[in-house]
């Protein structure tokens, strides 16, 4: 029991000091946001199910449904705060570390 408990300790300082808890979470990363950096914008690499997670966030803040083709990632706004874009909708966010995933 000693053991697993060493072993949450463990992942709960990787994904507070590390990677991130979503990293922990399903899907391929195909956008990164990171604190204070530009616009990153491209386009969707498939059709499919997008995630947006925050970088310490294992639940998505939003799941947006893509074609191929469609607007993907990060905008940098003034005052810090970023938008996320998929498609043709956005959202406002403060300001932190963010990630599109493709879900499976």
């Amino acid at each position: 029991m000693r053991t697993f408990t060493h072993i949450v300790a463990a992942l709960a300082w990787v994904c507070f000091v590390g990677a991130g808890c979503s990293s922990f979470t399903s899907g391929q990363p195909i956008v990164t946001y990171k604190k204070g950096t530009g616009n990153i914008v491209q386009n969707a690499p498939a059709e499919g199910q997008y995630a947006l997670y925050s970088k310490f966030d294992t639940t998505p803040k939003a799941t947006y449904s893509l074609k191929q083709g469609d607007k993907l990632g990060f905008e940098k706004l003034e005052g810090g705060k970023v938008r996320a874009v998929a498609g043709d909708e956005t959202v406002e966010l403060p300001q932190g570390n963010y990630l599109f995933k493709k879900k499976k």
